[in-house]
């Protein structure tokens, strides 16, 4: 194995493999620098914030009712991204009630009561809220 250096001054200088040189050494310690610094484990866990989640959702759901759309949420900044199939078909929100959020993995669900006329109507709904790595809005689950 070679490896060749240029140092600032212009010199240069090879290592081959052979013994130790000055290259060789920064070249381990790059190497050994990065592995530490970089980590050899899984990465940190992702750990919902209940109480930033409920914000976002009250957010979001009251840009629903106010005539907003999936788009202008994600315009903002942070950008909110959010998937709902009867929003983003056009469904009318007039009113809706956030319960209580529980902590599920790397989100936080909320059990929602959505009002709206027809096709909406009033259903129960379930939206999976996630704060990192970016903020976003799920609808997971319907029940009429």
């Amino acid at each position: 194995m070679r490896l060749c250096s240029v140092s600032p001054t212009g010199t240069s200088s090879v290592a081959t493999g052979r013994g130790t040189s000055s290259v060789g050494r920064a070249v381990a310690a790059a190497l050994l620098l990065g592995v530490v610094v970089g980590g050899c484990g899984r990465p940190p866990d992702i750990v919902a914030d209940p109480e930033r989640a409920a914000s976002i959702l009250e957010t979001v759901l009251a840009a629903w009712r106010d005539g907003e759309t999936c788009a202008d949420l994600q315009k903002r900044s942070p950008a909110i991204h959010v998937a709902d199939e009867r929003w983003l078909g056009g469904a009318t929100l007039t009113s809706f009630t956030i319960g209580e959020g529980r902590p599920f993995g790397p989100s936080t669900r909320f059990e929602v009561t959505l009002v709206g006329p027809p096709p909406l109507g009033t259903r129960k709904a379930v939206y999976a809220v996630s704060t990192q790595p970016s903020l976003s809005v799920a609808r997971t689950d319907e029940r009429d």
